[in-house]
């Protein structure tokens, strides 16, 4: 025997073994759905074992009325997102603190209610899942519009000198934009009625829900720009006596650094992105610090905005226009001439003038 099956193939032997010991059986299925039944056509299998099967098994999948079959798909890992928890509506919430300000305080006028500090939670809560619907559809909405950048200027044009230099960093950076993305992002220059040194630069993505901001001189939405190109100034940082007139390190009244290397890097990742990418689709609100919708500190915010944010903002829009382009050269000068006055005091404590 041993003789015998060194002449013979061994896989032919292993297919013969396996055919004798296989045994045949049908996989049919049936799917019940409002009242009627779906029959998915029979698959032949084969079973592998030394005893024939005796029980056949037999199951059934039944839908309920409110679904649909297409509901039933295989994602993989990464295509799969988890479906958000439910959260309060703006109307329930509002409805609730009106029912609850009234119970307070009946002669209170409906308009006029406060936020509790747990609905005050659930207000972020709304704004992130709203933002994050979009992020989670991510697919969906990324072409749902064009990637558009936007040159926002005043429609008088250039009436100081230094904004003259505006339309050769338009034309450059317009160029570099050409070049490299083409007909994937849409060029357009809007122009405002307005007197003042306006010069805005932003990029609105292919997700609606996401702007970029990269430049803004003369209104509030230099406010909005993030840290790359934010100007710091180091005497504000360490003179208190300057931060209660201009504000911290990066005062928001100061016109921002025009670096464009850092802008066609943000729009290289906001064009080119396939794939959701958290680094470029932030779900982070503007103003994160909770005190703005406190109705204690309501009032100091206010004040701060009044007395420090707008007036250096003005401050800073009239220099420009006089021709001083960083607004830090005159800070420093105001600096050293509250040392030089600091110095004569003591010297004049110290000769007793």
């Amino acid at each position: 025997m041993l003789i015998f099956l060194k002449y013979v193939d061994r896989k032919f032997l292993i297919s013969i073994v396996l055919f004798f010991c296989s045994h045949t059986f049908v996989e049919n299925y049936n799917i019940h759905k409002k009242r009627k039944t779906f029959i998915l056509p029979p698959r032949l299998k084969k079973s592998f074992s030394y005893k024939p099967n005796k029980v056949i098994n037999t199951f059934e999948i039944g839908l309920k009325a409110d679904e649909e079959l297409d509901d039933y798909k295989y994602f993989t890992e990464e295509e799969y997102i988890p479906p958000l928890p439910p959260v309060e509506t703006w109307e329930d919430l509002i409805l609730k603190e009106e029912i609850r300000n009234k119970k307070e305080d009946p002669k209170r006028n409906a308009d006029d209610y406060t936020l509790t500090h747990e609905s005050r939670e659930k207000v972020l809560d709304i704004i992130r899942q709203t933002r994050l619907i979009n992020h989670c559809n991510y697919e969906i909405q990324k072409n749902k519009q064009k990637n558009i950048l936007y040159f926002v200027t005043p429609k008088i044009g250039p009436y100081c000198k230094l904004m003259e230099y505006d339309k050769e960093k338009m034309e450059s950076l317009v160029s570099k934009v050409k070049e490299k993305f083409g007909k994937k992002v849409e060029i357009v220059n809007l122009k405002l009625d307005v007197k003042m040194p306006l010069f805005e630069i932003f990029l609105q993505a292919s997700i609606h829900t996401q702007i970029k901001i990269f430049y803004a001189r003369g209104r509030t939405l230099q406010y909005r720009l993030p840290p790359v190109f934010w100007t710091r100034c180091k005497i504000l940082k360490e003179n208190k006596i300057l931060q209660e007139k201009y504000g911290g390190e990066c005062a928001p009244g100061l016109f921002p650094q025009y670096d464009e290397y850092n802008i066609m890097q943000i729009m290289t990742e906001c064009v080119y992105n396939d794939k959701y990418n958290f680094y470029v689709y932030d779900v982070n609100l503007e103003w994160e610090n909770l005190c703005a919708l406190t109705p204690e500190n309501r009032e100091l915010r206010k004040i701060v905005h009044q007395n420090v944010h707008v007036p250096t903002r003005l401050a800073v829009i009239k220099a420009f226009e006089q021709g001083v382009e960083d607004f830090r050269d005159v800070i420093r000068e105001e600096y050293l001439i509250m040392l030089r006055e600091q110095r004569k005091l003591k010297e004049n404590k110290k000769y007793k003038f």
